[in-house]
């Protein structure tokens, strides 16, 4: 399912050339080729995302424009140069080539998990993946600086409580997502409801529940993509576990003990 919008964000890329300016900014130049071999390193429900979504696309390519002005003015600087720089590269080269080669050799079968895999997995987890009840809650608000002004900012949300001034949307939230001095002011927490005002930390509010949702368990095929993703990376982290174990059977390690305090650098206490 995430094939197509994927599809889509790469042919938005492919249909200007490689070396087409995509955006200047000083004396940088980033280029359509740049950004694409930057999305290239994100999975695919990231990408899957930034497809259907042009403000976070923008929002990414921005960071990684104002990112390659950085690196720009770093290397000018010859800020890789420095030793303590160097020292650091070198360990981040180390680690991405050891967490990528573990990576290559634990990946799960390709066609892990199956059917019969996914639903005995579905069934173990149901309790885990229950959606809470929850509430579309909309709102008045008078913002309060001053807590010496507590009592006449109360009178002005309950003003416009009588007024029916329009309540402005949050949206909805999970019960365990309301805070409790809200939740205590509603004896029945069902469509149309509205609180009496509530003194929280920002100022004077007046709740109005819009919809009810009640719990329910999601059937699988609302779950399928994720839960295939997370039993995927269970299992991968399972077979880390076991192909590291068989590496140190096969090279045990002998630490000396008498050397083995002399790593420390001669700053540490």
């Amino acid at each position: 399912m995430m094939l197509r919008p994927l599809l889509l964000l790469l042919l938005s890329f492919s249909a200007f050339a490689d070396d087409a300016v995509l955006a200047r900014v000083g004396e940088v130049e980033i280029k359509v080729d740049d950004v694409r071999a930057s999305l290239e390193s994100l999975d695919a429900r990231q990408l899957a995302a930034l497809s259907q979504d042009k403000a976070l696309l923008e929002q990414v390519t921005r960071s990684f424009i104002v990112q390659r002005l950085v690196l720009k003015k770093a290397l000018d600087e010859k800020w890789d140069q420095e030793p303590q720089i160097i020292a650091k590269l070198q360990r981040a080269r180390d680690s991405t080539l050891t967490e990528s080669f573990i990576e290559s050799q634990t990946q799960p079968p390709a066609h892990f998990p199956d059917e019969n895999e996914l639903q005995a997995a579905y069934e173990q987890r149901k309790a885990a993946l229950l959606i809470p009840r929850s509430f579309r809650l909309a709102q008045l608000f008078v913002p309060v600086s001053d807590a010496k002004a507590k009592t006449s900012s109360k009178a002005q949300i309950e003003a416009l409580k009588a007024k029916n001034t329009t309540f402005t949307e949050i949206g909805w939230l999970a019960e365990n997502q309301i805070q409790p001095e809200i939740r205590a002011q509603v004896p029945v927490w069902r469509a149309g409801a509205v609180t009496e005002p509530v003194w929280l930390n920002d100022g004077w509010h007046v709740f109005q529940i819009i919809d009810v949702r009640e719990p329910r368990t999601p059937e699988l095929d609302e779950v399928r993509a994720q839960l295939r993703l997370t039993l995927r990376k269970e299992r991968q982290a399972e077979n880390s576990q076991a192909w590291l174990a068989a590496l140190l059977k096969q090279n045990p390690v002998k630490l000396d003990a008498a050397a083995l305090s002399r790593t420390l650098p001669s700053s540490s206490p």
